[in-house]
């Protein structure tokens, strides 16, 4: 038996089949350590490479803001990105106001799709022209806005509304299994959004809120979130949303978990929102008397502060819970830098 698998080995990659695990090697953030930690079981890290991630969730539930948190961070990683808007959902003040660098045309270049062919034929087109080792990072924002061609050609040409007989649920969900079968061999983050609507029967078993186009695309991805919102209020005055976030599906840590983040409009995503709260149930140096926070340093030293002084000690905090949750819900042999967040590939001693 001795020499088999290697010769087996031989013969696969002859066939152009791949022999080898793809783990992630670099992470990016969604902008808020909560919601990272929600994903990955790690503050910092969010959404990895080689992977694809969904977000789901109901009109106005802040998906794209999260998308384009997400893609400011892998762009400052190094990597190009390629925009598919099917809704027109993203402006340029939209993504320059995150701090995307949409100007130079070979870190940023949007694309315009309106049915679920040509965004299989963009991807496909992308592809073939980057390697696998090539950086590159594809958002789709959104599918739920997409068509089927023959539906979409049937209203320019005729003005009729034609049933597609959930042809369109069948190819979406046949673009996502292939999409998940290739970013895996590839440098590649993969971010998609996907609409939700109310379901009109909940006594079926699937829930408040169901996945437009059926609930198998959850499954696909490699991290699922879905998102509710509420209003931000001031007194009375709307300032805000209140994003509620739930793991559907994640294989990188533990699910059952929610998160929710305050998102002011005026201020945005705060990285730190709702980390303190969380501290207290994991850092096992930390602790609350009314408003003052004690926290005990590694070298013994007591440090009190109140609530609005605590994002100098919150990164420390990060750093020493987050070397536990890594090598414990994530990969142990990818020693983590949490300084840009990226995974240098070797063995620990």
């Amino acid at each position: 038996m001795s020499g088999k698998l290697s010769k087996l080995k031989k013969i696969y990659n002859n066939m152009d089949i791949t022999t080898e695990l793809s783990n992630p090697d670099c992470w990016a953030s969604f902008g808020n350590a909560r919601l990272n930690e929600l994903a990955t079981g790690s503050f910092r890290r969010g959404l990895p490479n080689r992977r694809l991630v969904m977000l789901y969730g109901p009109s106005g539930t802040g998906k794209s803001l999260l998308i384009g948190n997400a893609t400011k961070d892998i762009q400052d990683l190094g990597y190009p990105i390629i925009y598919i808007d099917t809704e027109d959902a993203a402006d340029d003040k939209f993504l320059t106001r995150l701090g995307l660098n949409i100007t130079d045309p070979e870190k940023f270049l949007p694309v315009k799709c309106y049915t679920i062919e040509q965004v299989a034929s963009v991807v496909s087109e992308i592809f073939r022209e980057f390697s696998p080792d090539e950086k590159i990072a594809i958002i789709v924002d959104s599918l739920g806005m997409l068509e089927t061609e023959d539906h979409y050609e049937t209203y320019e040409k005729k003005g009729e509304l034609k049933n597609d007989m959930g042809l369109l649920a069948k190819k979406t969900k046949k673009l996502l299994k292939n999409i998940n079968s290739k970013v895996g061999n590839r440098d590649c983050f993969f971010l998609v959004n996907q609409h939700s609507y109310k379901n009109q029967d909940v006594t079926d078993g699937r829930g408040v809120n169901v996945v437009s186009g059926g609930e198998a695309q959850i499954y696909i991805p490699s991290i699922t979130l879905m998102l509710k919102k509420l209003n931000l209020k001031d007194g009375k005055d709307i300032t805000g949303v209140r994003i509620t976030a739930e793991a559907k599906k994640t294989r990188f840590t533990k699910l059952g978990g929610k998160v929710e983040m305050s998102v002011p409009w005026e201020t945005g995503i705060d990285f730190y929102d709702g980390l303190i709260e969380r501290m207290e149930e994991v850092h096992p140096r930390l602790s609350k008397n009314g408003a003052w926070y004690t926290y005990i340093t590694t070298d013994g030293e007591e440090v009190k502060f109140q609530k609005k002084d605590a994002a100098p000690y919150l990164e420390t905090m990060i750093d020493e819970v987050d070397v536990d949750a890594i090598e414990e819900n994530l990969d142990e042999d990818f020693p983590v830098d949490v300084d840009n967040q990226k995974v240098q590939k070797s063995k620990k001693k």
